[in-house]
């Protein structure tokens, strides 16, 4: 008799055991997100902290498994910092495990070298593409956008010496230094001072092989005038500033007469323009007064034109992958926005009409796209409250009280 009960109270362990070890197997069947490190006493932790200070932190978002294919991302060595904050973030919040980063001197090489495959995503820019379209004879089959990520300015900057206060009158003879990696720009200057209908054989053009040198050769007069897409503010920018003793270099805002600036526009639309407080360089430049201008503490914002960096991708990074990049941009940028420098702020995520213009966006972008509500088939205005949050269909637009 008590082996009997012996047996049935072993037999009754053995099914509840099974039962909750069946429940604790379903339960533990996932990945989970780990954040390492996270506290006050790590340095490169802390300045991205406020990332993860959000409602989702440290939770498990993936419903499937990492991608262990390693990701090779070309980019320039000037981009070193933000590639850094990117890497790490993008790893922390993807599918994504392994990523890598190359760096190019040459920004035609980096193109072609995606374009072989050698690197899987690379960041480029409207005039880059185009130079490279040319030399290859290429219409760009093989390459693809992802997103602008962050825009760069055009610095002008000159002396009050040379008595040069305006871009569209630069003096016959100039010496201008410019900035260029490989000679891949060079040609966009020169169209950008004939769009400005400006000779640019008027003038003598030096090129510079780093921002350094070329502000270096500036300061010691080598050059009058120097003029290069880079970010703001610049570490580099603000030691010019700082060793002016003189207090006599000015830099030159992109204001043009009404019909000069609307014929450059129709021919550089791929260009922006952007304003920027020029408190946010070194505190020794305002005030600066010259010409019609006055900048000053409190009237302190200058426009400039800007130059998009765009992300990049070729026909062979699998689309889920090339789907889980764009999708944290849509979800994260804000976040990544308080993570990252000053002079590298990602834009809203977005169709930008006048890329494609000039190149595709990839086919995961397109559906992504659709998926976020920036693109729908609905021809209703209220769409407009589903950008960046979901698709808009008449079942969305039905549910929400639209229809």
């Amino acid at each position: 008799m008590e082996l009997k009960i012996t047996i049935i109270i072993f037999s009754i362990l053995l099914i509840i055991f099974y039962i909750l070890n069946n429940k604790l197997i379903k339960k533990e069947n996932f990945l989970t997100y780990y954040v390492p490190f996270l506290g006050d006493n790590n340095n490169y932790i802390n300045k991205i902290n406020n990332f993860y200070k959000n409602n989702d932190n440290l939770k498990n978002y993936f419903k499937h498994k990492f991608n262990y294919n390693p990701i090779i991302i070309g980019s320039y060595k000037e981009e070193e910092e933000f590639i850094k904050y990117f890497m790490n973030l993008l790893i922390s919040k993807t599918r994504l495990y392994d990523i890598s980063n190359l760096f190019y001197n040459n920004k035609i090489k980096l193109i072609n070298d995606l374009e072989k495959n050698k690197i899987n995503i690379g960041f480029t820019n409207i005039p880059t593409l185009e130079l490279y379209a040319k030399k290859y004879s290429s219409v760009l089959s093989k390459i693809f956008a992802i997103t602008p990520v962050y825009k760069e300015f055009l610095i002008i900057a000159t002396k009050l010496k040379y008595r040069m206060y305006n871009i569209n009158n630069i003096p016959y003879g100039f010496v201008i230094g410019i900035l260029d990696n490989e000679n891949t720009i060079f040609y966009y200057y020169k169209k950008l001072l004939t769009d400005l209908n400006l000779d640019y054989t008027d003038y003598k053009i030096k090129v510079y092989s780093s921002e350094k040198s070329l502000i270096e050769n500036f300061y010691n007069n080598n050059v009058n005038m120097i003029m290069y897409f880079s970010n703001l503010p610049n570490n580099n920018i603000d030691k010019m500033i700082n060793y002016n003793f003189e207090k006599d270099i000015i830099f030159i805002p992109f204001n043009l007469p009404k019909k000069l600036f609307n014929l450059f526009n129709i021919k550089n639309s791929f260009l922006t323009y952007d304003y920027f407080d020029l408190n946010k360089i070194s505190e020794s430049y305002l005030p600066k007064k010259f010409g019609k201008y006055e900048f000053v503490k409190f009237r302190p914002i200058m426009k400039f034109l800007t130059l998009d960096q765009i992300m990049i991708t070729n026909n062979v990074l699998d689309n889920t992958v090339v789907y889980d990049i764009a999708n944290f941009f849509v979800r994260y940028t804000k976040s990544l926005n308080n993570s990252l420098p000053e002079n590298v702020k990602i834009p809203d995520f977005k169709v930008n009409t006048e890329l494609i213009k000039y190149m595709n966006y990839h086919p995961s972008i397109v559906k992504l796209f659709g998926d976020f509500g920036f693109q729908t088939f609905e021809d209703n205005e209220n769409c407009v409250y589903f950008v960046g949050k979901k698709k808009c269909t008449k079942k969305v637009l039905e549910d929400n009280g639209f229809i």
